[in-house]
């Protein structure tokens, strides 16, 4: 028959140009986004077939051009050219195409005439050299059909795909184009349509119902399948049906199909199978479907026959058809396809929530030349607006029902409907509202009553009336035009809660999808562009992870579905069986990437961390995770009491050993892979390579809200596992401080301070002591400076301090305000005091000379109160003479020694003028600082004069080493009366040289620099500690600077 239309058909050359118009016009609008970026693409068509249906992109073009389908024929298409390869009779046929082709786009058509015994290779060499030679000496990106090359049919067109194959050109998919070319019908197509529409809805009422009316009143046996074979007869001769269409345009979209007796597929690939027609009890139901073309366009409709349906079955019938009106109901131009099973959905789940779960997951698809334009798939997820000349088919049912039957063949049951609507400027047009969706048959099997004569039901229902004019007509058809009319008037007039109630959901879901949109929209705004990726096509096969889950997840209600993670050329891929649920990861635009088996976990994951963020679904992320469990979450209840040593429990233990180990060793050959190409000289630069976690490093501790295992890797600190992701970048780091340190504390924090301090510090609570040591040992191999604190630290302020006055921060040393534990009698030969860097408005004197580094320490309270009470003494100082000044020293010696000088005190006021106490601000004045103005060092100076010419001798330097050598020293003191000062001063200095190795060796001062930076190992020493060298005299000039120290001469 194939044969017959080549012949009968002749090419309408208006249409022709026409549509070469639009189909260039379409390419080389989009041809970057839904063209792939194709330079030229090609066609080529297979044998024809006799045994199944099918729907080819290929043949779709041929028809849709030339209005029938020339096969084992390759068209070529580029910007200059079109080339044909056929036989000679095709090629006299294709003929009027070159002056079309010149009128229309400018372009040339090559007719390459093939003979009948000749493989074409010659032909095709001369087609490549022709794409080649207009390339302009770019490269070329040729296009093609990639599905229908994956198992070419045919001599001609396997040797195309092979010389395809081995060319040098780079290969791409044009599907995505091709689909959206023939998603608006023009009018004769439309036309078409509707034709094919009228026939299928006039055998689904003539026929199909006549034909079911007939075998149940009768009680006949008969096959689906037979069934089947008439009802696709009638379609092929549309005049047993009354219908007047030209029966060569006819054909089956599909087989129609025949369901009952339990067995139900609601998928477009169903069948009818060979099982006999069920209709013997109540609560049967059939569902029957057919399907038409002509001149190629497709129409579709199903319809639910129900067997005295019980209450269940009905009210669910009535909740699919009011799902259905409205999934028709939301369409019109400029609506989202995703309106439509909306629309559906939000019906369902007001009537009956319990349903949602047995809705199909798409509310139908798209329908034209091809009996499914996946394009239009109307499922939740689809964002693709509709437009006036689309053509849908609304197919909504319920699968997987039960009913209360004890018939077996009953007790399953499912519910379909389906319709061809067409979509207008002023909404939509139900093309096959001539099949009603009434159909019932009140089933009863008294035999009393057998003389009551079975039939079908038609119960109009009032919504009807909007889809279809017979379900207005009377059941005995008396009624007059005049009371019709009255009847719809009313009709129409009527009020319905029930309209009022849908349309403010409606607006409801509007405004909430306006909402998302809109933040989605914002949040695409906001993203770096990146380029495209480039698929592997047909120059090497693509490295492939299969049945994996994503993190973070597509969003939507349906039910999640594992996908595929491919490599490309220049990054990754990861699809799942739904068209719109695909993520694409460039290679420049990974930062990190992590590969963690299964050790103590559950899952085996591949985890990428980006420069950029991209979007996965309609989230912005910069985390992605692709993972396997390996094993199931969920623990048998009815083994838990099994014995360790039983047989099925060790074999269940092999088992999962075994899925674990096959797991990890296919994530880590694709990980090893991948490391080989990122070696390749072009990739070099990224610095890509998969780093993998070192849990014998790994620490608990709570870096978000709850507790989990975090693990270092070479370059940066990582939990994988627990959502939200933790990924530190060890090189962004500035320093780390370990806070609430010892104290016996069972716990302590981290913060990390980063290089960047507009960012906020990570804090990671909670950390148990017993991997302090081992986190200090990994700071120190990762060559990260960290300090030790006893209280937590207010950051915010301290990093707004900084970076308010750097250059103060620079000057005082940086971060060794931190530096709490270190020593302040570290050595003598010290250039400077280590004062640190106090974020506070206190300005410092002159620096202090070399022989001045002791002065690092003042003695000060042992308490905040006794802090106040000196301080406010220490104001009443200024003008006292020398003999007051040293009077008041030498008494505070004797009552308190050197209690107010131990280094527990000086540490704790400190960290408190560091900002590390926890407590409120105090409520009292604010203290003076603890500096003299530069006056009071004069008089200072100015006495010490004075008592060297006047002989004063009980000016005296007494150091106390401890507290009894502290009393014997006070007693020799006396002695000394009389004595010049330059006396004195020998007498001291010799004795800190005698004493200087006790209590200030080398060992000791290298001990205690360690402890101040964290990096001694050792642990606390048991000798009670030294008290520093000052004399008594230092008591006199404490919270002096080191000017002061040296105008009085002190060494």
């Amino acid at each position: 028959m194939a044969a017959d239309r080549v012949v009968a058909y002749k090419i309408d050359e208006s249409t022709l140009a026409r549509r070469l118009h639009s189909l260039y016009s379409h390419w080389r609008k989009h041809r970057d986004d839904l063209w792939e970026s194709c330079n030229a693409f090609a066609v080529a068509t297979p044998p024809p077939s006799d045994d199944d249906i099918r729907y080819l992109k290929s043949s779709a073009l041929h028809l849709w051009l030339f209005g029938f389908e020339f096969p084992e024929t390759i068209m070529v298409f580029s910007d200059t050219q079109i080339h044909f390869l056929c036989s000679q009779k095709k090629a006299s046929l294709l003929d009027v195409v070159k002056k079309c082709a010149k009128d229309a786009v400018g372009v040339d058509v090559v007719l390459h005439v093939k003979a009948k015994n000749d493989d074409g290779v010659t032909l095709m060499d001369s087609i490549f050299h022709a794409i080649q030679s207009h390339g302009n000496g770019n490269s070329i990106v040729f296009g093609l059909v990639a599905k229908e090359t994956q198992a070419p049919e045919g001599k001609l067109v396997g040797k195309w795909v092979e010389k395809l194959k081995s060319s040098r050109l780079k290969l791409n998919d044009l599907t995505n184009g091709l689909a959206h070319l023939f998603v608006v019908k023009e009018a004769n197509e439309l036309t078409n349509v509707k034709k094919a529409a009228y026939l299928v809805a006039s055998v689904m009422e003539k026929h199909v119902v006549q034909k079911l009316r007939d075998v149940i009143e009768k009680e006949k046996v008969v096959s689906h399948s037979s069934l089947m074979d008439a009802t696709e007869k009638v379609i092929l001769n549309p005049a047993k049906v009354d219908v007047k269409l030209i029966a060569a345009n006819c054909d089956i979209c599909y087989p129609p199909i025949f369901q009952s007796g339990g067995k139900f597929d609601l998928r477009p690939k169903a069948s009818s199978n060979v099982d006999n027609l069920y209709y013997e009890s109540a609560s049967s139901v059939i569902i029957c479907a057919l399907g038409s073309r002509y001149n190629s366009y497709c129409a579709n409709v199903a319809r639910t026959i129900l067997i005295e349906s019980d209450a269940t079955q009905t009210k669910s019938y009535q909740v699919l058809r009011k799902a259905h009106e409205a999934a028709i109901g939301a369409i019109k131009p400029g609506n989202k396809a995703s309106d439509v099973y909306k629309a559906a959905l939000s019906v369902v789940e007001k009537e009956a929530p319990e349903l949602t779960t047995n809705l199909t997951k798409s509310a139908g698809t798209g329908i034209g030349l091809e009996f499914r334009e996946l394009v239009l798939n109307l499922n939740e997820k689809n964002d693709r607006i509709l437009r006036t000349g689309m053509v849908l088919n609304v197919a909504l049912g319920f699968q997987n029902m039960q009913t209360k039957s004890s018939k077996t063949k009953s007790h399953n049951y499912a519910l379909f409907l389906a319709d061809t609507v067409i979509v207008t400027a002023t909404g939509r047009e139900v093309a096959t509202s001539k099949s009603s969706k009434d159909h019932s048959y009140p089933f009863n099997d008294s035999k009393e009553k057998e003389d009551v004569k079975p039939k079908v039901k038609f119960e109009p229902k009032h919504t009807e009336a909007i889809f279809s004019k017979a379900t207005r007509r009377s059941n005995n058809h008396e009624m007059s035009k005049e009371e019709s009319r009255r009847q719809h008037q009313a009709e129409l007039a009527r009020k319905d809660p029930e309209r009022h109630r849908e349309l403010e959901q409606q607006i409801k879901t509007l405004k909430k999808d306006f909402v998302s949109r809109e933040s989605e929209r914002a949040e695409r705004a906001s993203l770096v562009t990146q380029e495209k990726l480039v698929l592997a096509g047909y120059k090497f096969k693509p490295l492939k992870l299969i049945d994996l889950w994503i993190r973070p997840p597509f969003p939507g209600r349906g039910r999640k579905l594992p996908g595929t993670l491919e490599c490309h050329e220049n990054g990754f891929r990861y699809s799942t069986s739904r068209s719109n649920e695909r993520v694409d990861i460039l290679f420049g635009n990974i930062k990190h990437a992590f590969f963690q088996p299964a050790e103590k976990e559950l899952i085996t994951l591949l985890h990428f961390h980006l420069h950029n963020h991209i979007m996965v679904g309609n989230k912005k992320t910069k985390d992605v995770q692709f993972y396997v469990e390996v094993m199931d979450v969920v623990q048998n209840l009815g083994g838990s009491r099994r014995c360790a040593y039983d047989p099925d429990e060790i074999e269940e233990e092999h088992r999962e050993r075994a899925r674990k180990n096959k797991i990890s060793m296919g994530f880590q050959s694709f990980a090893s892979r991948v490391n080989e190409l990122w070696r390749q000289p072009k990739f070099r630069g990224l610095d890509l390579e998969f780093d993998q976690p070192l849990r014998e490093l790994g620490f608990h501790g709570v870096p978000h809200k709850a507790s989990t295992f975090i693990v270092p890797t070479a370059s940066c600190l990582v939990e994988l596992i627990e959502t939200p992701f933790l990924v530190v970048t060890l090189s962004d780091i500035e320093i780390v401080n370990l806070e609430r340190v010892g104290l016996g504390q069972k716990n302590f924090d981290m913060a990390i301070v980063f290089k960047d301090f507009k960012r906020d510090v990570l804090r990671i609570d909670s950390i148990p002591c017993t991997s302090l040591e081992g986190i200090k040992e990994w700071l120190d191999t990762a060559e990260i400076k960290y300090y030790e604190s006893r209280l937590n630290m207010n950051w915010q302020e301290i990093l707004k301090t900084i970076m308010d006055n750097p250059e103060d921060f620079i000057t005082n040393k940086g971060w060794e305000f931190l530096n709490l534990e270190a020593s302040d009698s570290e050595s003598d030969s010290a250039d400077e005091s280590d004062q640190g860097y106090t974020p506070s408005d206190v300005e410092y004197g002159s620096e202090s000379d070399d022989d001045e580094a002791d002065s690092a320490s003042f003695v000060e309270s042992e308490d905040d109160d006794d802090e106040d009470e000196e301080m406010e003494e220490s104001e009443e100082e200024v003008g006292k003479t020398w003999e007051e000044l040293e009077r008041e020293a030498t008494n505070a010696d004797r009552e308190k020694g050197d209690e107010s000088d131990s280094e527990d005190e000086r540490k704790r006021r400190k960290m408190k003028a560091f900002g590390k106490s926890r407590a409120g601000p105090s409520t009292s004045a604010p203290k003076r600082p603890k500096f003299r103005s530069l006056n009071f060092y004069d008089s200072m100076a100015q006495e010490k004069e004075k008592v060297k010419r006047s002989g004063l001798d009980k000016h005296k330097h007494v150091n106390s080493e401890d507290d009894d050598d502290e009393d014997e020293e006070m007693e020799e003191s006396e002695e000394e009366v009389g004595k010049t000062w330059e006396e004195l001063e020998r007498e001291a200095t010799n004795a800190d040289r005698e004493k200087g190795d006790e209590s200030d060796s080398e060992d000791e001062r290298k001990r205690r620099k360690m402890k101040a930076f964290g990096k001694s190992r050792a642990g606390p020493s048991t000798s009670a500690p030294k008290r520093p060298k000052f004399r008594r005299f230092l008591y006199i000039c404490r919270e002096k600077s080191a000017h002061c120290l040296s105008l009085v001469g002190f060494v």
